[in-house]
């Protein structure tokens, strides 16, 4: 940390090399204290990830997260795409849908849904495209008919 201090302007990679070499200059005994510290601070945390793994709060998460998972599998690609054609059909709710959405950023679940919403995207501005080209030439072909009058 005293590197950050140091050089604030040094990017992330060169102030890892930096203490790297630092690192690699300290004595057995001064990395002992370091590694000790690591050491107790790994045991604490295991002990309080126990604790909270057997409290009321984990058991009420682990039990949002499966029936989201379970919500997840029984909406499909169906309610993405109700949000990105703006309509839904028979079954689907626009709520369920936008309930989809309700996820924790950077979880496996929201990576997993940007990818559909991404991959639907796509497969929409394809089709988008390909429509714009039918109806240049259309154009040109009434322009063509109506020069021909």
């Amino acid at each position: 940390r005293s590197s950050d201090l140091q050089h604030p302007d040094l990017p992330f990679p060169e102030i890892t090399k930096m203490l790297g070499a630092e690192w690699s200059r300290l004595q057995p005994p001064d990395k002992q204290r370091y590694l000790d510290e690591a050491e107790r601070e790994k045991q604490q945390y295991m002990k309080e990830l126990r604790e909270y793994q057997q409290s009321e709060a984990f058991k009420m998460c682990s039990e949002k997260i499966q029936e989201k998972k379970i919500k997840k599998e029984e909406m499909g690609v169906s309610s993405v795409n109700t949000l990105l054609n703006g309509h839904h059909t028979d079954g689907d709710s626009l709520s369920d849908a936008l309930s989809a959405f309700d996820v924790p950023i950077f979880t496996e679940e929201f990576l997993d849904q940007n990818k559909v919403r991404e991959a639907e995207l796509r497969r929409l501005r394809k089709i988008n495209t390909e429509f714009e080209e039918q109806n240049a030439i259309l154009q040109k072909h009434t322009e063509s008919i109506n020069t021909a009058f």
